[in-house]
């Protein structure tokens, strides 16, 4: 689904680039697109490893994977840029 939606907008900011020429558009939309490459190199394999049911990693492994927050922050503010980016370039 997330990758659905960043496509979605990611198209729609090159469409808005394409018609108003605002170098913003595009500039969020490569924001919004950049979500799906993070999540797929820095957080898929995280998951990969956890719900692998055939996996005998450890309990202290496993709580030491669980610790992604920080790779989350990273796509939760990548997106949060091309949400305020988007939000600027409409109201003005």
């Amino acid at each position: 689904m997330q990758i659905t939606l960043a496509s979605i907008g990611f198209l729609s900011g090159m469409f808005l680039w394409y018609l108003s020429s605002n170098i913003l558009w595009l500039i969020g939309g490569i924001f919004l697109i950049s979500v799906i490459p993070i999540t797929l190199i820095m957080i898929k394999p995280i998951n990969d490893v956890l719900l692998d049911t055939s996996n005998k990693i450890g309990l202290e492994k496993s709580q030491q994977l669980l610790k992604w927050g920080a790779k989350h922050w990273i796509r939760t503010v990548v997106s949060m840029v091309a949400f305020l980016l988007y939000l600027y370039v409409a109201l003005v």
